[in-house]
């Protein structure tokens, strides 16, 4: 019975979080680092808040939180996205933080 109740609590927790990277997702594909507590969103992100992104957005799929089709049209957007954004030329490395 307790095992049943973690796994309960640990999908609504899944669930919440998964909720909240949604809120943060603008149509592009890429997460705000943050949304004030007025509701404004940050205008910048960094390759972490994309790689937690796509790694949410997996995990979501996996929890049947989304379908396989929403999860497979949000990388797709997130990475196309990605795509197109500057790097550090010699490196070919993503710079720490994106406007």
């Amino acid at each position: 019975m307790q095992i049943d109740v973690q796994r309960q609590t640990l999908r609504l927790m899944a669930a919440a979080t998964w909720q909240s990277f949604v809120a943060l997702t603008r149509p592009n594909g890429l997460p705000a680092d943050h949304i004030q507590a007025t509701g404004e969103w940050a205008n910048y992100t960094s390759p972490t808040n994309i790689g937690a992104y796509l790694w949410s957005a997996l995990v979501a799929r996996d929890l049947e939180i989304i379908t396989a089709t929403e999860a497979y049209q949000r990388i797709r957007q997130t990475l196309a996205t990605v795509a197109k954004l500057e790097r550090h030329e010699p490196s070919g490395q993503f710079y720490n933080w994106y406007s």
